[in-house]
């Protein structure tokens, strides 16, 4: 019995501590995008994204509704059909990034480096 028991108190241990690097596919998104530029159809709403540097990232398809991406970098960006509804994009850098398709409804784009940006339609 006391074998038992003992076995079953290192099983629980062992469950709890886990290696938190195991499953990576259920980690923060934004910790992914700021670490591999790359979040294709992500979540992101309302997400905090204050000064990223995004420059060159991957973002097709992303959800970015209400977003905070005051002065962010998203140069060369590839924002292909994302959301940006309601983004905050106060002097965020767009330049060439790619919104083809996306969604800029009512997103704030005062102050924001708009040269040679990809047309969007």
């Amino acid at each position: 019995m006391h074998k038992y028991i003992y076995l079953l108190s290192i099983g629980t241990i062992f469950l709890l501590s886990g290696d938190k690097n195991v499953d990576a596919k259920n980690s923060n998104p934004i910790q992914k995008l700021l670490t591999t530029k790359k979040c294709i159809n992500c979540f992101l709403f309302k997400a905090n994204l204050f000064k990223a540097n995004l420059s060159g990232a991957n973002l097709s398809g992303a959800n970015l509704m209400e977003a905070n991406l005051n002065g962010a970098n998203l140069s060369g960006a590839n924002l292909s059909e994302a959301s940006l509804i309601d983004t905050k994009l106060y002097r965020a850098n767009l330049t060439k990034a790619n919104l083809t398709k996306a969604n800029l409804d009512k997103a704030n784009l005062i102050r924001g480096c708009l040269s040679s940006i990809k047309q969007f339609n």
